[in-house]
């Protein structure tokens, strides 16, 4: 007893002389980081930041990001993935729309191995109809280190045009010359509305003209 006693006494001595370490509020709100569309390096720390670079992209049609690489500050959430049927609530936070114009990524990607979790991308981009985390990417497109943890990717496409497809990463590569490496995706749907007319793929929905090189991809 009196050896139990004397480290009980150690370890409340101890206690009082170490510092309290600092402990961040659950509720710490995440500043945006994606505010120079210029920049060589652009940071995308929250899901409003990628939502801001999908429409650059895909909605605005304003930039390429051709010679830029962007990539990503930690995990960024969208939605609660536990929650049944959570792609489907009505306040879900989504990237949904349409748009028909000429545009797609031609820049550097890096997730340094962080996740995306609960993405939804509802809608049809650019002139191929296609629809994806990134509808179309052009040559000399990378997006690599990236995890994607749960999502839900659907076209709205119902006439057979151009060829739409449907990717859980991508919607349609334009050029053979692109590289995927180490992109996982585990927890997915990708589909289409009812009576829709697509080509889907858990990955790249579709290729033109031919097959993506140096691409190493796991999907569970």
């Amino acid at each position: 007893m009196r050896k139990i006693s004397f480290l009980l006494v150690v370890v409340l001595v101890l206690t009082t002389l170490i510092p309290a370490l600092p402990v961040l509020a659950a509720d710490e709100k995440v500043e945006n980081t994606f505010t120079d569309t210029e920049s060589a390096n652009i940071v995308l720390s929250t899901a409003d930041d990628y939502i801001k670079f999908f429409k650059h992209l895909y909605v605005w049609c304003n930039k390429t990001f051709e010679g830029q690489t962007i990539t990503l500050a930690g995990d960024i959430v969208f939605n609660d993935t536990t929650v049944d049927g959570w792609y489907t609530k009505s306040d879900a936070k989504k990237i949904d729309g349409n748009k028909s114009e000429w545009n797609g990524f031609k820049g550097t990607f890096d997730g340094g191995n962080h996740t995306l979790k609960g993405v939804i991308v509802e809608g049809v981009w650019t002139s191929q109809y296609s629809t994806g985390l990134f509808p179309l990417v052009f040559e000399g497109a990378t997006i690599k280190n990236l995890n994607v943890d749960g999502f839900y990717v659907c076209s709205t496409q119902t006439t057979e045009s151009s060829r739409p497809s449907v990717g859980g990463l991508i919607g349609k590569s334009m050029s053979a010359n692109i590289t995927v490496d180490h992109c996982t995706l585990k927890n997915g749907i990708v589909t289409g509305v009812k009576d829709g007319t697509v080509y889907l793929s858990a990955l790249i929905g579709g290729f033109q003209p031919g097959a993506v090189t140096d691409a190493y991809s796991r999907i569970t």
